[in-house]
């Protein structure tokens, strides 16, 4: 695959290291653009992107944050010189009709999980509780798809406790979780021994379109550097399986 040279990509602060450390391993100019997120200027940001002559945008952002700057694009025509690219704070039900069609076809979106439509066990299971116990604003997103997942793997983990449940027997049984399998992950989840843990490192792309997401690619690891160490203990501790 040929390296993109001279592209340029403007992410947010709290994941520039990462994004920065990749571009220079692989001859991509990356240029890091930082705002106060409490004084939010959707045309000053915009202005500083242009500034930057990229050919591509990722608004490493909560999704919240993103409308401002996507409104000050689309008014530049930017929605459609420019590729853009956003996290999984935007993998969300509603996120289609929040932007609005100019931007359909046009936004490419990381899942951290398998797609919020999958056809499983745990995706229904997951929705019918919403439907049943939540508000009618919960959202349906990777967010709530993720605090599914801890908590099923939480409640499976306390119903193993044979005797007291208590601080140290709930640790014990925390750490014992290894090879957690479910329709809404790329791959086996684990917690298990190491000073770090960072078990879901792989994910999807999905374009944005009307009424939800094209899911566009099949799982794909994380080509993080920081993950080396993640990498080796999977390889050595058998937690995936």
């Amino acid at each position: 695959m040929p390296r993109l040279i001279g592209r340029k990509y403007i992410f947010g602060n709290w994941v520039c290291n990462g994004v920065e450390a990749y571009g220079k391993a692989n001859g991509i100019e990356v240029k890091t653009v930082l705002f106060d997120p409490g004084q939010l200027d959707g045309n000053a940001i915009i202005s500083q992107v242009v500034a930057a002559l990229p050919q591509a945008v990722v608004l490493g952002l909560p999704r919240g944050m993103m409308f401002p700057i996507l409104t000050a694009a689309e008014g530049q025509g930017l929605n459609n010189s420019l590729k853009w690219g956003l996290p999984t704070s935007a993998y969300n039900e509603e996120m289609p009709k929040a932007v609005g069609k100019n931007w359909w076809g046009k936004i490419y979106v990381h899942m951290e999980l398998q797609p919020i439509d999958t056809d499983g066990a745990d995706t229904k299971n997951w929705q019918a509780i919403l439907k049943k116990y939540g508000d009618k604003s919960d959202q349906i997103d990777s967010f709530s798809q993720a605090g599914y997942l801890a908590a099923k793997v939480a409640t499976n983990a306390l119903l193993g406790i044979k005797g007291n449940i208590d601080r140290q027997s709930v640790f014990a049984a925390f750490k014992a979780a290894k090879a957690v399998q479910s329709d809404m992950l790329c791959r086996p989840w684990y917690y298990g021994p190491g000073d770090r843990h960072q078990p879901n490192h792989s994910g999807r792309i999905a374009m944005l379109q009307q009424g939800g997401f094209k899911t566009l690619t099949e799982c794909a690891q994380s080509k993080d550097a920081d993950l080396a160490d993640v990498l080796a203990l999977e390889a050595k501790g058998g937690l995936l399986n």
